[in-house]
C-alpha cells in the first residue's frame, strides 16, 4: 500500500507542480488536454523514479560539494529532457526552467509530506486499535 502511495504522491505532485509552473510562469506552455497533460505527467514520473536516483548516485560528489543545491539541477535537467523530448510542454529559457522546477519540487515536496503524515497517522491509529 505504501508503494501505491508513493506512486500517487509522485503522480499528484508532478500534476499540481506542472500546473502551478504553467500558471505561474508566462514561457512555461503545457497541453491541457487530458491526454497529452497526462503523458507529460507520466514522464516526468518515471523521470523522477528512475533516472532521478541515478543521476543522484552519479553526481554525488557534487551535491555533497554544493550542500544538495546540484539536485535542483538534476531535477531541471529531467525536466529539459522531457521538455527535448516532448511536443506537449515548452519551456523558453533558462531561468523558465529553473523556476518551474523549483515550483514542481516545492509542490512535489509539499504533496510527500502529506501522504508521510497521513500513513504515520494511519499507523499510529491502527496500532492503538491494536493495543485496546
Amino acid at each position: 500500500m505504501k508503494l501505491l502511495l508513493r506512486l500517487a504522491s509522485y503522480l499528484v505532485g508532478n500534476a499540481l507542480g506542472l500546473l502551478l509552473a504553467a500558471r505561474l510562469l508566462p514561457d512555461f506552455q503545457i497541453s491541457l488536454i487530458w491526454q497529452e497533460f497526462s503523458t507529460v505527467i507520466l514522464f516526468l514520473t518515471a523521470g523522477n523514479i528512475f533516472l532521478r536516483p541515478i543521476l543522484k548516485l552519479i553526481f554525488t560528489p557534487l551535491i555533497l560539494l554544493t550542500l544538495g543545491l546540484f539536485t535542483i539541477i538534476i531535477n531541471a535537467g529531467i525536466l529539459y529532457l522531457i521538455d527535448f523530448s516532448s511536443i506537449y510542454i515548452t519551456i523558453k529559457g533558462l531561468p523558465t526552467l529553473l523556476y518551474g522546477t523549483l515550483i514542481i519540487s516545492v509542490a512535489n515536496l509539499l504533496v510527500h509530506w502529506s501522504v508521510k503524515l497521513f500513513i504515520r497517522e494511519t499507523e499510529q491509529l491502527s496500532n492503538n486499535e491494536i493495543q485496546s
